[in-house]
């Protein structure tokens, strides 16, 4: 699937655009780990378990969209 689709498609079952709602929803856990400045984050799956992890040195604002 598209990933703009299946963004679509979250927005729409969830009524939100919050990705933390939109994670919370989905069973992602989200991690804060200090990483390079040219790194805002990355997802990962290990052990079948979900993983968003953000960088800590962004402003909040930028983590959220």
């Amino acid at each position: 699937m598209h990933i703009r689709r299946r963004v679509n498609h979250l927005v729409c079952k969830y009524k939100t655009r919050d990705p933390f709602d939109l994670a919370a929803y989905c069973n992602i856990e989200v991690v804060y780990t200090p990483l390079s400045p040219s790194i805002r984050g990355f997802y990962d799956r290990i052990l079948r378990r979900k993983f968003i992890v953000l960088n800590n040195l962004m402003d909040y604002h930028i983590q959220k969209g």
